[in-house]
């Protein structure tokens, strides 16, 4: 009789467990069809640790590439690629995200894999053998020296464009105590910003780009005539 009474509350622990995990799996889907996928993650994450589950494990990998978070993506497709009820598709994402973080051979065996499965796909073959042109085309790289400027801090800054004396880029870096968070990312809405360069290599400390430009949702990228207007 001991015996038993010890089992049941195991058994109302585990239930209670896998029904939480069905929740937060519930949850995760309903912000992932919102296109939430910063938030998504957090609720299939809390699903994986009361329980695994193999979609759950998916989504996680698919919310990463949507959020284009390759090292996170890598991460996530490595394990969904040993799920035995993964699809051939999940092959090809893990080594886009391998290539994205310059693993070209483990990118390649990814590839061939993937390509054995779906020998149609072409501009997954395209990308296959672009790997091999890789070596050709970094034989002048010695020639350069590539920096990161100083206005670079961690933030999505991209599509920089030459205006009056500095420089306007695109970036979701955050321009006040309560910015607007784009649930797609978990990160502040795109914004133009401008930055003067200073003397010698260095930038002056970005800010928003005076005017009305910037509204409540995503600004940029820009352009400029050749007035400046």
């Amino acid at each position: 009789m001991k015996d038993v009474r010890l089992l049941v509350p195991v058994a109302f622990s585990v239930f209670l467990l896998a029904g939480c995990a069905s929740y937060h799996l519930r949850e995760g889907n309903r912000l992932y069809n919102a296109m939430a996928y910063n938030s998504a993650v957090t609720e299939y994450e809390k699903a994986l640790s009361r329980k695994e589950i193999n979609e759950a494990r998916i989504k996680i990998a698919d919310c990463y590439r949507m959020m284009n978070n390759a090292p996170k993506e890598e991460e996530a497709y490595a394990k969904v690629v040993t799920l035995s009820e993964a699809a051939p598709q999940y092959k090809l994402y893990y080594a886009e995200a391998l290539m994205q973080d310059g693993k070209y051979e483990e990118a390649k065996k990814q590839f061939d894999d993937y390509l054995a499965k779906v020998p149609t796909d072409k501009s997954a073959a395209m990308l296959r053998s672009s790997i091999d042109s890789i070596p050709r085309l970094m034989e002048d790289s010695i020639k350069y020296t590539v920096e990161p400027l100083n206005i670079n801090t961690g933030e999505t800054n991209f599509s920089s464009v030459y205006y009056a004396d500095g420089i306007v880029f695109v970036t979701d870096r955050s321009s006040g105590k309560h910015p607007r968070i784009y649930e797609w990312t978990g990160r502040p809405f795109l914004d133009l910003y401008f930055s003067k360069k200073d003397t010698g290599e260095s930038w002056n400390s970005p800010a928003p780009l005076p005017g009305s430009v910037n509204g409540i949702y995503h600004d940029g990228p820009a352009t400029f005539s050749a007035d400046g207007n």
